[in-house]
């Protein structure tokens, strides 16, 4: 294992190492340091037991994700020894944010807006978009960001019978929708658009 602590980024081993027998690189995990603390590790625990418990159909993990205009693939294929190049903008580029939340069986209240996720804007997300597809009973699952537990949200998701839970800090990796943008963000890097039209 290797650890720097100017980051506080954890890396496997595997990670940093090719495979002896047929010589290709093994895919990098970065986690946190800070998730080995023994109350982040408790709470983790806890997590997953709670989970164990939960009705499926009620949970809505909830998250956002960035994306801009310039996005390109983050891998590609050279000849032997040759470089692999590719071109992207280098100053004018636009973000945007992307978040919706996942049931078991589908995605949920997608929205975006331009530019970052703030309190305010995340109250209106849950306003305009979320709280019209709770149903009493459901529990919202959300992370430690700070626009997540601005005044009143707590009050948008009771107000539809709902509940909203936060994940331990440190644990992207316990939310589902993760792996929804992992795949989306790897779609938008391959169509490398430059506008938000095409």
């Amino acid at each position: 294992m290797f650890a720097s602590t100017a980051q506080s980024v954890f890396i496997q081993r595997p990670s940093v190492v090719l495979c002896a027998s047929g010589g290709g690189a093994l895919k990098k995990t970065v986690f946190a340091t800070e998730r080995d603390r023994e109350d982040i590790r408790q709470a983790r625990d806890s997590w997953k037991e709670w989970q164990k418990t939960c009705d499926l159909s009620r949970l809505v993990f909830l998250d956002e994700t960035g994306a801009r205009t310039d996005m390109i693939r983050r891998y590609g294929r050279a000849k032997g020894g040759a470089r692999c190049f590719d071109d992207a903008p280098g100053g004018h580029w636009k973000s945007m944010t992307f978040i919706a939340g996942l049931r078991r069986d589908a995605i949920s209240a997608p929205w975006c807006l331009d530019g970052a996720m703030d309190g305010k804007a995340f109250k209106t997300y849950l306003e305009t978009q979320l709280a019209p597809t709770l149903k009493p009973g459901d529990i919202v699952i959300a992370d430690n960001l700070s626009a997540h537990k601005v005044a009143g949200v707590k009050e948008i998701i009771e107000q539809a019978g709902a509940t909203i839970i936060y994940l331990p800090p440190y644990s992207p990796d316990l939310n589902p929708i993760e792996q929804v943008f992992a795949k989306l963000k790897k779609l938008l890097r391959k169509a490398m658009a430059r506008s938000y039209e095409t």
